[in-house]
């Protein structure tokens, strides 16, 4: 594929995803403003049929952030994949760390001497 097709996908990906999102959140905040209406009128009236309406707007609210939370455990979850294969300053020092305890910094020679330079401890 071309790169061009491949960047047109991706903007097409993105774009959708944008308009789920968007879509999503009015749905929401229209969900939220209607609970708020029917439990004033409830409360009001006493109205069995607006507590059986407000128990399925409550349900495809709850639905509906039940998906959010959802998606953003799968995008936290990738996040911490993509963290974990990256080098960190932390890794490094530890591997720098574990290195330096396998150096032999200096050694005695038969005669009592210290050793401490490299070229005379590999002899």
């Amino acid at each position: 594929m071309s790169s061009k097709t491949e960047l047109c996908q991706v903007l097409l990906c993105q774009q959708h995803t944008f308009n789920v999102i968007q879509d999503t959140c009015r749905s929401i905040k229209d969900l939220e403003i209607d609970i708020v209406e029917l439990e004033t009128l409830s409360d009001s009236t006493g109205n069995r049929g607006y507590i059986e309406v407000l128990k399925s707007k409550k349900m495809a609210l709850a639905k509906l952030l039940d998906t959010k939370v959802q998606g953003a455990l799968v995008r936290s979850r990738v996040q911490n994949i993509t963290e974990m294969d990256a080098p960190s300053s932390f890794f490094f020092g530890l591997e720098k760390k574990h290195g330096q305890k396998k150096v032999i910094h200096s050694l005695l020679s038969d005669t009592g001497q210290e050793l401490t330079d490299p070229g005379q401890i590999r002899k």
